[in-house]
């Protein structure tokens, strides 16, 4: 790099979706003259964002694949030495053991990439650098292009830090243990608080001009974000939700279908056992269980399973097909189960419809406000609910069920 390109500033990224509320246009900027100095205060602050937002989405989709190998390889690992038990197996038992340890190498595969990379870890880390960028933003604005973070002395209550300071923490000093320090409230220097109301007092034309950004830029932004988000993790949860129940059902109403099925032979066999028993102690010779029988001649046979009337074909084929489902739709259950572990769709809906309606309330509440210390005071509960949502989304997900 020469010294003529190290000295240009880096070039505005481009708006989009993603980034609405961290990167201001021109055209944004312009009628903003009371903001506007700030808001260029944090072209650091979006650079950096960018720069973790395009890792975390990377991330995000790598994670999202490598849990989908685990939970299909396995699932299939499964079934296929499910269907290994069948005696019309054994024509195909060289093919179905291989296609068996293939999975198995997938998931192992799979399992292993996850762990020795942290591939969860590794997003989520970028993910909080992204958000916190959001958060140090609106808190700059907030504060009226001043930061202040937790003290480490009591008595002090908030220390003033740089901007420069915190975005240097970002890049330099985060580190997987740094996300669970921040969970628990144990991570001072990127605590950022609110300060006393005679250390900051805006201007009201400011205050003005902060209130109509703040409810573009941030509400509806965040407002529309989480209803997309809750709208799309209920479908997911929904369809894992009624597969892993339906799969579940059906084992357990072909395990009570084979008990059924079964009951009339089961009963014939042991009048069977208890007659041979009378006959041997007066013969002296043992008679053959005919359902043992019936049993052995399907095994023998093979793929080319034949019977000789109706009801031996009844009686070979209905109760392997049960127990083969019995024992094969859980592990397809297991295999949906993990995929709802991984991602917590349930949960995070919720969390999010009640964050929604949270900010939705909030924006009403500042509409209506008209004094400029009002207008500050709903600005400041809604980067506190905004802040604890996303702590409480770093809890669940640091916990989800997951190697790596």
């Amino acid at each position: 790099m020469t010294e003529s390109s190290a000295a240009r500033p880096a070039a505005t990224p481009v708006q989009d979706a993603s980034n609405f509320d961290l990167v201001d246009t021109d055209e944004e900027r312009a009628p903003l003259t009371e903001l506007d100095p700030v808001l260029q205060q944090c072209r650091p602050l979006v650079e950096v964002f960018c720069r973790a937002n395009e890792r975390a989405i990377f991330l995000r989709r790598r994670y999202s694949r490598v849990v989908s190998w685990a939970a299909v390889s396995g699932t299939a690992a499964v079934l296929l030495a499910v269907l290994q038990l069948a005696p019309w197996s054994i024509g195909w038992r060289y093919a179905l053991a291989g296609l068996e340890g293939l999975s198995v190498l997938v998931m192992i595969a799979a399992i292993v990439f996850g762990v020795c990379t942290s591939i969860g870890e590794s997003w989520r880390l970028e993910r909080f650098r992204a958000e916190f960028c959001r958060v140090a933003k609106f808190h700059f604005l907030l504060n009226g292009g001043r930061l202040f973070v937790d003290s480490r002395d009591p008595r002090d209550g908030v220390d003033e830090k740089p901007l420069g300071e915190i975005i240097h923490v970002l890049e330099a000093e985060l580190v997987s243990e740094s996300l669970r320090d921040w969970v628990r409230r144990e991570l001072p220097k990127l605590e950022l608080k609110r300060p006393p109301a005679a250390d900051v007092a805006p201007a009201a034309a400011y205050v003005d001009q902060l209130k109509e950004y703040y409810v573009a830029k941030r509400l509806e932004h965040q407002h529309a974000y989480f209803e997309r988000e809750k709208d799309r993790r209920e479908v997911r949860e929904r369809s894992t939700k009624f597969w892993c129940r339906a799969l579940l059902f059906g084992s357990l109403a072909a395990a009570t279908a084979h008990l059924i099925v079964e009951a009339p032979t089961l009963i014939a066999a042991l009048r069977g056992e208890q007659g041979s028993k009378a006959g041997e102690n007066e013969l002296g010779t043992a008679a053959v269980d005919p359902y043992v029988e019936t049993i052995r001649e399907v095994r023998i046979l093979g793929v080319g399973v034949t019977f000789e009337d109706e009801s031996d074909e009844h009686h070979g084929w209905v109760p392997l097909v049960l127990l083969l489902l019995a024992a094969g739709l859980p592990a397809i259950a297991a295999g949906f189960r993990t995929l709802r572990g991984a991602h917590e769709f349930g949960r995070n809906a919720i969390r999010f419809h009640a964050l929604a309606t949270r900010l939705d309330s909030l924006r009403d509440d500042l509409e209506n406000a008209t004094a400029a210390d009002r207008k500050l005071e709903v600005m400041w509960q809604a980067e506190q609910e905004l802040e604890s949502e996303h702590r409480a989304w770093m809890r669940l997900m640091i916990e989800a069920e997951w190697f790596g």
